[in-house]
């Protein structure tokens, strides 16, 4: 393509902070949450979810990067990255799963091979303790 080609529009979606959402989403858009979603995301992109965000659902994407709060299962095509402050109370699936050892997982999980077939297996239920007394209504970390 030459450089003065008219180049294609690149859209992406945000879920600011104080924003709900009742009820899930789903497109193809990459996109950063950083408010509340009540429902399942289903994005064919990359999906960053904040220190504020929060998803009361399961996330389904291309690449998932989790610093705020999934309750629900997060499941990526490529990628998944559970930063420091991240936390999952769910199953985890993806090609490539990185955890941080400060972050919060509990549930599965899944590691897929390059076709999306399972290769292994690992089943770490409660791996680390819940220190939220109530993970979806704490507003002492979120709001």
């Amino acid at each position: 393509m030459n450089f003065f080609d008219k180049q294609p529009v690149h859209t992406a979606f945000m879920i600011v902070n104080g924003l709900i959402i009742n009820g899930g989403f789903e497109g193809s858009a990459p996109g950063r949450i950083e408010g509340l979603i009540k429902g399942d995301v289903k994005i064919n992109g990359k999906v960053i979810i904040s220190e504020t965000g929060i998803v009361e659902g399961s996330v389904k994407c291309y690449d998932l990067i989790v610093e705020g709060l999934v309750h629900g299962d997060a499941i990526a095509h490529n990628s998944i990255s559970v930063g420091k402050t991240g936390s999952v109370y769910g199953n985890v699936s993806s090609n490539s799963i990185t955890i941080h050892p400060k972050s919060k997982v509990k549930g599965s999980i899944t590691q897929l091979r390059n076709d999306g077939a399972l290769d292994q297996k690992l089943k770490k239920e409660s791996q680390k303790e819940i220190n939220l007394k109530d993970p979806l209504v704490s507003k002492e970390r979120f709001w």
